[in-house]
Parts: structure tokens; C-alpha cells; sequence
């Protein structure tokens, strides 16, 4: 059972106690680790934290994992798997060793793999950043002593916004931060596209499962590669929970492109369908270089219909799309 959610001051041992680390695995690994990165709040110089190294062995691509597998298991490592997320394989370390630590294999075009480093290098170059990450983590720490998943959670909002910053992908409002879908996002998602409640403005069924919503959201990645943008995932800056999705998808019936946002429940009322949307719109209309964007509801569903006229759209026409009988309203460019 896990212990205890525990940060500590930072320790100048960490960056040694890596290198011990590194040399042994990568006398193990040889030419099958193309690199070792220390990663995580224990490479940051300065950052408090989980007492806990975490390591990525990087590796040409998956074709190599099993002679990685090989070649870790007289060390005593046990190969896990994945554990949800997607292109890091994560291996039990030997009982009783030390230091404490995590690690992860991971192909050399991995997203998580990018991710962990472009966190770890901006939080070594901006202060400021740094000091707010280890306030929130000194924070959770104590509100969620025993509970390392909520732990983890409340932290997303932040990892979020830093990510958006060091990787220059998504963006941030004054209370939400969005970025595209990943398939591994399905398990947060599931629960807003699986809510019949959240779901009866819009066509199609809610979602049974979470394989469900894994599909629903592979055709929004595949709509991100092909033309730049597609509904994004949010979260919220302060509490680090998941919102909903908003953004822009294209309408097979027209060809239009389409904005449209979708949040959870206990997250209605708050006014973030306005702030979501208006940032969208001008997204659009603005670096996306869009002449037109729509905006579609359910004639009874007034709150959208309101949405749509504060961000300033004007109605279009009415039209049955996805199947429902819809108000349309839209945004040109003026440019």
C-alpha cells in the first residue's frame, strides 16, 4: 500500500544519487539507451519534493523494449507496463533499493517523454514558476496526505499551464488552460461524454464506457493532425480538475467549421462556456487565419443561445445538423 503523500526540502544528493543510477543502468543497457534523463521535481534545483527519483531510459522506439526488458531484469527490474499512459513502460524497482526511485522506459518520439523534459527544463529556468509549483505542492501535500491520485490531480491544473508555456501548444484564460486531446485523456473525458444529462443537447448517445470515449476522441486527434485544430481538452487553473472539452470541429453536412464546447455538471454556472468560447472564437478568426466559424444549438437550449450572442455571434439560420433540429449562429472575419 502507498505511504503517505511526503515533499521535503530540496536535497543537492538527488543529482548524485541519479548519476549512480544512470551509470548502472546504462552498464546494463549499453547501446539500447540512447539516453537517461532525470526528470521529475527531484531534477529541479531548488524544488521541493516526493523524496522519489524518477528516471526515463530512452530508447530508439518500442522494437527495442523487449531486449530493454531483458537486459533490466538481472538489475531486478519488473516490467509493469504502460499503466495508462501510452508510450511509457513503467518497471517495479528491486525491492530494498536504493535511492528510492521510479523508472520508466520510453521511445525516443514518446509524448510523455517530451513532456517530462520540456517540465523539467523550463522549472530549472523559471523561478518564478518554480516557487509556485512547490507552494502547490507543499499545499496538496498536507490536503492530500493519503491520497496520491488526488494528489496528483490537483496538481494538473498548473503542470498543465507550465506545459503550455514550455512546449508552446494549448492555451490558457484567466481560469481554464486547454490543450489537444490525447488518447490517454479518455479516462478523465469518459465521464462527461458517458453523462446523459450532459449529452442531450448534442447528437449521438452519451458514451457507455471509457473505450467509447476513446474512439470519440481518436477522430479528434485525427481532426488536430489534419487541419490544425479540433475540440481540446480543459482544465481548471486553480483546482487542477478536468472541465470538459471546447473548440472547433468541421460539420460533414456544410464543411463549416464549428465551435462548440462541452463541460461537466458541477462546473455549469460559472460563466466558463462564455470565457471558453469567446477565447475560441478569436483563436479562429484570429491565428487560425478562419473566415467564418458557426456555432449551432437545440432552439431550448437557451443557455447556448446565450453563449453564442455574448461572444458577439449573430444568427445565421435554422438548419438540421448532426441529426437535430438546430439555431445556427455565426463570426466572420474582419479583416
Amino acid at each position: 500500500m502507498p505511504g503517505p503523500v511526503i515533499v521535503v526540502d530540496y536535497d543537492p544528493a538527488w543529482p548524485r544519487q541519479f548519476e549512480q543510477m544512470r551509470c548502472r543502468i546504462q552498464a546494463a543497457l549499453g547501446r539500447l539507451a540512447r539516453s537517461i534523463e532525470h526528470v521529475g521535481s527531484t531534477s529541479v534545483p531548488d524544488l521541493a519534493a516526493k523524496p522519489v527519483l524518477d528516471i526515463d531510459v530512452v530508447i530508439e522506439d518500442d522494437a527495442a523494449l523487449p531486449h530493454v526488458i531483458a537486459s533490466l531484469a538481472p538489475l531486478g527490474y519488473e516490467h509493469r507496463g504502460e499503466l495508462g499512459v501510452t508510450g511509457r513502460h513503467a518497471f517495479r524497482a528491486p525491492d530494498g533499493g536504493t535511492p528510492r526511485h521510479n523508472l520508466y522506459v520510453c521511445a525516443a518520439d514518446g509524448r510523455e517523454l517530451r513532456r517530462h523534459v520540456a517540465f523539467r527544463d523550463w522549472l530549472r529556468t523559471h523561478p518564478g514558476d518554480r516557487l509556485r509549483y512547490e507552494a502547490l505542492k507543499r499545499r496538496l501535500a498536507v490536503a492530500y496526505r493519503d491520497d496520491r491520485d488526488g494528489y496528483c490531480d490537483a496538481k494538473r491544473g498548473l503542470v498543465e499551464e507550465v506545459l503550455v508555456s514550455a512546449l508552446g501548444e494549448g492555451f490558457c484564460t484567466a481560469r481554464t488552460v486547454s490543450r489537444p486531446f490525447c488518447l490517454d485523456d479518455a479516462e478523465y473525458a469518459h465521464p462527461v461524454f458517458g453523462d446523459a444529462r450532459v449529452m442531450r443537447f448534442t447528437s449521438g448517445d452519451p458514451d457507455i464506457d471509457v473505450a467509447a470515449t476513446a474512439r470519440r476522441l481518436s477522430a479528434y486527434v485525427a481532426l488536430q493532425r489534419t487541419h490544425g485544430f479540433s475540440k481540446w481538452a480543459v482544465w481548471d487553473r486553480a483546482s487542477g480538475a478536468y472541465l470538459g472539452d471546447a473548440g472547433l470541429t468541421m460539420l460533414p453536412e456544410t464543411g463549416e467549421v464549428e465551435l462548440g464546447y462541452r463541460l461537466g455538471r458541477a462546473h455549469w454556472g460559472r460563466g466558463l462556456a462564455t470565457e471558453l468560447a469567446q477565447a475560441w472564437l478569436a483563436r479562429a478568426l484570429g491565428p487560425l487565419g478562419l473566415d467564418r466559424v458557426i456555432a449551432f444549438a437545440d432552439p431550448h437550449n437557451v443557455a447556448s443561445i446565450r453563449v453564442m450572442e455574448k461572444i458577439g455571434m449573430t444568427r445565421d439560420r435554422e438548419d438540421r445538423l448532426a441529426g437535430i433540429d438546430t439555431v445556427v449562429y455565426a463570426a466572420v472575419a474582419t479583416r
